[in-house]
């Protein structure tokens, strides 16, 4: 991954000419910045957005920092997975970003190839004691590709701001970081507070940001009773604020105790998508 492309690199990538990408440049189709030396550059967002919004096709991905995997048989929930397993991060990055070129969505690829692949590595334990070690260091890579595909969008200064993370006894951040990405797709500036975050604190959190928007992602209960009268109070203060409160999550039982706390449930992050896009709409 490249923090920036070259107008030169960046059209033999897609295979155009260098003077085609200068011209679409100075219309106005492809931001550049100018470096001290004058010389222009693209920020590696921009490049992903130009593609995607163009069309275009990638013909050499190394010069955008991927590599070339060639064509793979199988459904995609088993190629990523093969790459996870096999410790190969830099093939999982380049694939996801790949079906992200072609116009995937974010949002498709975690509830897609993404979560098949990861619960197929969550159960390797279950077989052979070198699962365990296979499972952490696959939850490894996918934090870090989750980052730089996360760095790929788009952020304007001007986006209400969401913020969230796991709550207390909730030591794995797999799942915040991906509502925080699917909520930056959405179209909001996202501070994911990460794992083992207190509710009470997540709250005052909103408040200081001036968060039009709370998310929760929720893997483990520990205590029922605590979870629900916590989840209340986070409720009551996201409606003082007017904010949006969303909670979603693999917790056994999650859906029942999200409803006795009065707060609405989403079963995947296409759920919490759609929630924040809606309440985007409705607030503008």
């Amino acid at each position: 991954m490249k923090d920036t492309l070259s107008p030169r690199d960046l059209a033999r990538a897609i295979g155009v000419s260098e003077s085609s990408m200068k011209r679409w440049a100075d219309d106005g189709l492809v931001q550049t910045n100018r470096t001290p030396g004058g010389h222009r550059r693209i920020a590696w967002a921009e490049a992903l957005r130009f593609i995607r919004e163009s069309g275009s096709s990638l013909v050499r991905p190394e010069l955008l920092g991927l590599e070339s995997l060639g064509p793979k048989a199988g459904a995609e929930g088993e190629i990523l997975h093969d790459l996870l397993a096999s410790g190969d991060g830099d093939g999982a990055f380049s694939f996801l970003t790949s079906r992200f070129l072609d116009g995937a969505t974010l949002v498709s690829l975690f509830d897609g190839p993404l979560r098949a692949a990861m619960q197929r590595l969550g159960e390797l334990w279950r077989h052979e004691s070198r699962g365990i070690f296979v499972e952490h260091r696959a939850t490894d890579i996918c934090l870090e590709l989750i980052r730089k595909l996360r760095a790929g969008l788009p952020l304007r200064a001007d986006s209400p701001v969401a913020i969230g993370g796991a709550p207390a006894g909730n030591h794995h951040g797999i799942g915040s970081l991906l509502a925080a990405t699917v909520l930056e797709e959405c179209g909001f500036r996202a501070s994911n507070l990460g794992p083992d975050m207190p509710l009470e604190v997540l709250a005052g959190g909103a408040r200081e940001t001036g968060a039009r928007l709370v998310w929760v992602s929720v893997a483990l209960v520990e205590n029922e009773e605590e979870f629900v009268s916590e989840l209340r109070g986070l409720a009551r203060s996201c409606g003082d604020a007017s904010c949006g409160l969303a909670i979603g999550g693999s917790a056994v039982g999650l859906e029942r105790l999200a409803e006795r706390a009065g707060v609405a449930f989403g079963r995947d992050l296409a759920a919490l998508a759609s929630y924040g896009r809606g309440f985007l709409a409705a607030t503008r």
